[in-house]
């Protein structure tokens, strides 16, 4: 079954773009265009993974990120998170509200397909192994 990866970026053509690259390489994309969208999405629904924006109109894809850790149905969900800020202290701020890794803007696709892919195959070794997630 192909996993389930929601992107929550307000950019409408980067998170299209972004869609039909998963699409493309067998994942089943969902998406939000904020953070209100993503909350309903989450409230009804848990993914395999979440692609997270940073820079966002509502609340900032550090702050979401947050939010999604304190739900525990959502705790163990990987989540990486998407800038164009590249600098040390914003990487580390949403390293440290669990994102489990960090992508750049631009967003190099194949670079962002391995990253998707090592963080599932993370996740299913831990939930295979001592049955605790991230």
């Amino acid at each position: 079954m192909a996993k389930r990866v929601l992107v929550i970026d307000d950019d409408d053509d980067l998170r299209e773009v972004l869609v039909d690259w998963l699409e493309i390489k067998g994942f089943t994309p969902e998406k939000a265009r904020n953070a209100k969208e993503a909350q309903e999405f989450l409230g009804r629904s848990v993914p395999d993974l979440i692609l997270l924006d940073i820079m966002m109109p509502d609340m900032n894809g550090i702050e979401l990120c947050r939010w999604i850790r304190s739900q525990p149905k959502l705790k163990d969900v990987p989540i990486l998170q998407m800038s164009a800020l590249a600098d040390e202290t914003t990487m580390k701020d949403a390293l440290e509200m669990g994102a489990m890794d960090y992508i750049t803007k631009p967003i190099d696709f194949k670079t962002m397909i391995s990253k998707i892919q090592a963080a599932l195959s993370r996740m299913e070794r831990r939930s295979e192994g001592d049955g605790e997630g991230f």
